[in-house]
């Protein structure tokens, strides 16, 4: 589902999607509503059956009796999986019922992010992406009602499923990964968004258009910083979650009003360039 609403190849690695999007998968939300239903019957007053019936199989798995009810022992092993193991004692279930499920989503977030993160870093696809995507979580650029179609260019751009001559190089060995537009280097994210001959008048049109929108607006040392600075840090500004991405920390930070003012200068630049490039480059192949 997640590649069709993108619009995205079927290749597109799951975890860009899932970084993007923000969406947790089925088990992670099977088992924080699991964990909840395990604090509310922690819960109860100790009259109640369902309290009653939880307190006898706590005590018989403390005394290494086997339990049958398959619902608890997935409750154990999910908990044990991020470390929450000794929450199953029946003598630490009063201190603890109230907090359960708040403690167990925070934690389990953060494996969930931990996870997320090293599978990530795995996929070579996205070596690029890892550099300025650090945790899931749904993207402003991905929220531009008024231009999905440079929304979804633009995931595909951070994913790495543009289908550039280096891309395509990887599943047809006949091709050499040059690109067939200027005979320049290898075709691959860097060099459609910054190096390309080819598509310079594009390019300086746009840059242009930043750099105007950056100085009339008081932002000229951003500007500085981004031009002046080595073609994968340009691309962290261009392509990243927020131009922090691409200059770090400044003293003094930036008011979050003026953060979202540049962001948005580089999300619209980042947009306008590759439909734009993309339209041109498709152009020329035609040729």
């Amino acid at each position: 589902m997640a590649r069709t609403i993108l619009k995205a190849p079927r290749n597109t690695p799951a975890e860009a999607l899932i970084g993007d999007l923000g969406w947790e998968d089925f088990k992670s939300m099977h088992d924080k509503v699991k964990i909840k239903y395990l604090s509310r019957l922690l819960s109860m007053d100790l009259h109640r059956w369902p309290k009653l019936i939880i307190n006898a199989l706590l005590i018989m798995s403390e005394n290494s009796h086997p339990i049958s009810w398959k619902w608890l022992n997935s409750v154990r092993s999910t908990l044990n999986d991020i470390g929450m193991s000794h929450i199953m004692g029946s003598n630490t279930q009063s201190l603890i019922s109230n907090s359960l499920s708040k403690s167990f989503n925070h934690i389990h977030n953060q494996y969930r992010v931990k996870n997320w993160y090293e599978s990530a870093c795995r996929k070579s696809s996205l070596k690029e992406y890892v550099q300025f995507k650090k945790t899931p979580h749904l993207e402003n650029y991905l929220l531009d009602k008024l231009d999905f179609y440079g929304a979804s260019m633009k995931f595909r751009a951070r994913s790495n499923t543009l289908s550039l001559d280096r891309k395509l190089s990887i599943w047809d060995n006949n091709l050499s990964g040059i690109c067939t537009l200027c005979n320049d280097g290898t075709e691959d994210i860097l060099h459609f968004m910054f190096k390309c001959t080819a598509l310079k008048g594009v390019r300086d049109d746009e840059l242009n258009i930043l750099r105007n929108n950056l100085c009339n607006n008081g932002f000229f040392y951003v500007w500085n910083i981004f031009i002046c600075s080595e073609m994968n840090i340009k691309l962290r500004f261009a392509l990243g979650s927020n131009v922090s991405d691409g200059y770090g920390y400044v003293d003094p930070p930036f008011s979050t009003e003026f953060q979202n003012i540049i962001d948005d200068m580089f999300d619209a630049y980042c947009k306008s360039y590759i439909k734009r490039a993309w339209s041109l480059r498709t152009h020329l192949k035609a040729l």
